[in-house]
């Protein structure tokens, strides 16, 4: 039978001092191989007792099993399940209150199977639930006390020793979800590049096959079929663009590195830029600016990329504008270097995407109703560049239907010599 003392003895600021060191590196550990071995070595040695052993509740079986315990082969102990009814065990679990016996042989619910398969004598136990916001999550045992009984006190220790191993354990299984849960998206996303990289490497050769039968096939082709060659022509360089696209993003994500910086003239860039898109705005019955500073604007950079950062941009802002908007682009200094915005009288964008359009394939449309093409990588690679060259890339909106501009800062070169 369960013994009682009258009253608890008191512990020792020694004992709480060192309940202390205990529950600071309980919060420290979160390996739970670690972990589990420490609390029961831990109780043990504080309560001067031969062995300690730690049961946790597996919900599918409804029932305990051993986590831990003093001396045994982890793996052969975890394998033995210890029932809810008919162990002292379970009746800590169910009651969820504490128990102690002095003498474990005359207890009616004692199971002996444990003590039977890994060649232990139970002769004293003291056990106390684990719980977790009232809730019993487990058993945490002391047993066989040297020299004497269980006391109060030693109730009181395992009583606060479960309390923290029990909040240790829940911190040291939700960061192991948490690494799971990384390791999976480190999976994925290592599985994404390969598939991006062998995707653009297969469909780039047959694709080049196509485009060179295509432009054979649109010089001898009669009048009547000129439009379908021209029309596929069209589709197949969208496709190589997508192709190119892919292949550029994964070698940024590989960490490319600059080489080719010279100086570039931010104004001639952007007059070469606007040349370009020139056409596509006018067919969209947009307006396209370009306003531009008196005095050169000097940056140090790959002018090819550069050239590909602000295309990206202005591509992106005709590509949201819809017919009558206007597309200004303006270039100038400021205090962290030269600025090039890139603004629009579009669809805007709501507070929550204006750094969620720079993530990979991000699109502002849901992608079963979207009417603008494209993977959602030109922003990305574009921020990857600027960055490239020691830039910053945001964007900046008052809201949907009130267009959104785009800034760029660059680092100025004040001597291009």
């Amino acid at each position: 039978m369960p013994s009682t003392d009258a009253l608890p003895t008191p512990l020792s600021p020694l004992a709480y001092e060192r309940l202390l060191a205990i529950s600071v590196r309980l919060n420290a550990t979160r390996d739970m191989d670690d972990l589990l071995p420490f609390i029961i070595d831990t109780a043990a040695d504080v309560l001067d007792c031969e062995a300690a052993s730690l049961l946790l509740y597996d919900e599918e079986a409804g029932q305990l099993r051993f986590a831990a315990a003093t001396g045994a082969d982890l793996e052969a102990i975890r394998r033995i399940p210890v029932p809810l009814d008919g162990s002292l065990a379970g009746r800590i679990f169910t009651d969820n209150e504490v128990v102690r016996v002095d003498d474990v042989a005359a207890a009616d619910d004692h199971y002996e199977e444990v003590g039977r398969q890994v060649g232990f004598e139970t002769r004293s136990l003291l056990g106390v639930p684990m719980c977790l916001d009232g809730r019993p999550t487990g058993v945490l045992e002391a047993l066989n006390k040297r020299g004497g009984s269980f006391s109060e006190s030693d109730v009181e220790v395992l009583s606060i020793l479960a309390a923290h191993a029990a909040i240790s354990i829940r911190n040291a299984r939700q960061m192991q979800l948490v690494q799971q849960a990384y390791d999976r998206l480190q999976a994925f996303d290592r599985f994404r590049a390969s598939f991006l990289s062998i995707a653009a490497h297969e469909l780039r050769t047959p694709l080049t096959a196509i485009l060179g039968s295509l432009g054979i096939l649109r010089d001898d082709a009669p009048p009547a079929l000129q439009a379908f060659v021209a029309d596929a022509m069209d589709a197949g360089e969208r496709m190589k663009e997508v192709l190119e696209t892919m292949a550029q993003m994964e070698l940024l994500n590989g960490g490319v590195v600059l080489h080719d910086a010279t100086p570039v003239d931010v104004r001639a860039l952007l007059r070469t830029v606007r040349e370009a898109f020139a056409a596509e705005a006018a067919a969209g019955g947009l307006t396209l600016r370009l306003l531009l500073p008196a005095d050169p604007l000097w940056i140090r950079g790959d002018a090819e990329q550069l050239r590909q950062v602000v295309s990206n941009l202005l591509k992106n802002a005709i590509q949201f504008t819809p017919e009558s908007g206007t597309v200004t682009v303006r270039a100038g200094r400021d205090e962290d270097g030269v600025r090039i915005d890139v603004q629009d009288t579009g669809i805007g964008l709501p507070a929550a995407a204006l750094d969620r359009i720079f993530d990979e394939f991000f699109q502002v449309e849901d992608y079963l109703t979207r009417t603008h093409g494209g993977l959602g990588l030109g922003l990305t690679i574009a921020r990857k560049l600027a960055e490239l060259h020691g830039g910053r890339l945001w964007a900046a909106s008052d809201g949907p239907g009130c267009g959104t501009t785009l800034h760029l800062v660059l680092p100025a070169l004040a001597d291009p010599a």
